[in-house]
This record gives C-alpha cells, structure tokens and sequence, in this order.
C-alpha cells in the first residue's frame, strides 16, 4: 500500500497524541495486523470486533455485548484506507 507523505505526517502527529498499549502495531506491521473492526459513517464510528478487548484502553464499552474503537489511529485508518 502506498502512503503519501501527508499521510505519513497524519500518522505521525497522531502518534505522538496518545499512549498505544499494543505500540502501534497496526501502523508498525505495515496495516496488516489491524484490529477488526466493524466500519460505520465512514470511519466516525468504530465498533471493536476483537475478542479480548482488555489489551486496549482506547475502547468505550456500550451495553453488554458492543464496545467502539476511541483510537485517533485506528479511525484514520479506517477513513483513509477503508480497512
């Protein structure tokens, strides 16, 4: 996947913004290791389909069974890359 020099400097910025329990794996492996994720209003809305959602602590839980993804990261991702 090509990524552009602006986006490299998004990704960066966003980086440097928050303290990633996983050390930023998803950006690190090259966008191969991604969490699931269920993509909703073009990237505004996330919701984490992981199993073990403990690892990470940009996560919001909403009732019982469904927690969305908080992570800046991730949402780019999601937005910019459709994955």
């Amino acid at each position: 996947m090509k990524i552009t020099q602006e986006q490299t400097e998004d990704i960066e910025e966003i980086i440097r913004s928050i303290n990633c329990s996983r050390n930023f794996e998803c950006y690190k492996s090259g966008f191969r290791n991604l969490s699931k994720v269920k993509i909703f209003a073009n990237g505004k809305l996330i919701e984490c389909l992981e199993e073990d959602v403990r690892m990470c602590r940009l996560k919001f839980h909403f009732g019982a069974e469904t927690t969305f993804c908080l992570c800046p990261l991730r949402s780019y991702i999601a937005r910019n890359f459709h994955k």
